[in-house]
């Protein structure tokens, strides 16, 4: 794979700098496309060939100028995209804030937490069809975006993370169009909420926590969520334990405990329990089943 286009490493310590990265990914040998999970945001964009795409559990056909929006620590699979020439360009929501002054930024990503995590009624899954008349616009976006990470001019990381606001931007219109035509109601509270489970997961934190750290009382918060998408908060606290744990034993060889551990279990059968429950099998099994299409872990040094 190509080296990455990018203004920091993305799991660089600095909260100052953004975190962006854009890598073009021309296919063929040595690209490793099997299962894998990031902590990051990822926008995928197929600028050519066709085929199978995984992203989760579903499996979906993928073909020029289809858009995946893919959420921190979702597994995908795209080994089955043939003469594939991809995008993506990943990114942690802090890259969003690189300058303070840009307003209404943080609006932005809290849609694109929303569109990555809730699935809108009416849009299939983060996975949109750029129109035709579009794609042209994509592509040059893109290779402008690699060309500013490239040579680091004067201005480069305001350049890049405007014109990944405005790929954000285009990519809710994408899915407003797809959701029959209705905008899409994202609610700032739920966002916050939602927010705070993901920067908190790991950590021992209950429905209390939440709804303190939105400022609205536990019954509240818990009729509002459940109402907007569904679950309840505890299940979504769940949801994010079971993604990142999904990651965790994809791309390293980190034991079941010590993955109990790193979200948020402080009992391993627990851990394993609820894994079953929502997986239809023990972590262990899981793992192994989706080693087998890839080349296996990495190191867990190396994760």
């Amino acid at each position: 794979m190509q080296k990455p286009h990018s203004i920091l490493p993305l799991n660089a310590a600095s909260p100052e700098s953004p975190r962006v990265a854009v890598v073009c990914i021309p296919g063929g040998e040595g690209v490793s496309l099997g299962p894998h999970g990031h902590t990051f945001f990822e926008i995928l964009y197929i600028e050519e060939g066709e085929g199978w795409h995984w992203l989760g559990s579903r499996k979906l056909w993928a073909r020029a100028g289809d858009l995946f929006l893919i959420a921190p620590n979702e597994i995908h699979d795209m080994s089955g995209i043939r003469g594939q020439k991809s995008w993506i360009v990943a990114f942690e929501a802090d890259a969003l804030a690189v300058e303070r002054g840009m307003g209404n930024s943080w609006l932005v990503s809290d849609d694109l937490l929303l569109l990555a995590f809730l699935r809108p009624k009416g849009v299939e899954s983060g996975h949109f069809q750029v129109p035709a008349a579009e794609q042209p616009h994509w592509q040059t976006r893109l290779e402008k975006m690699a060309h500013e990470l490239d040579h680091k001019r004067v201005g480069f990381a305001e350049a890049v993370c405007a014109m990944l606001v405005l790929m954000l931007i285009d990519t809710a219109r994408l899915a407003s169009s797809h959701a029959n035509q209705q905008p899409l109601h994202l609610q700032p509270l739920l966002a916050s909420a939602l927010r705070f489970i993901a920067d908190n997961y790991k950590q021992q934190i209950s429905l209390s926590d939440v709804a303190r750290s939105v400022n609205r009382s536990p019954a509240y918060l818990t009729d509002f969520v459940r109402r907007e998408t569904g679950r309840t908060v505890l299940c979504w606290i769940v949801e994010y334990r079971m993604a990142e744990a999904r990651r965790l034993l994809v791309s390293t060889e980190y034991s079941v405990q010590q993955i109990a551990e790193m979200t948020g279990y402080l009992d391993a059968g627990h851990f394993s329990k609820q894994f079953r429950r929502l997986h239809n099998a023990p972590p262990q099994v899981w793992r192994h089943a989706h080693w087998k299409t890839n080349a296996g872990p990495v190191s867990a040094a190396h994760s």
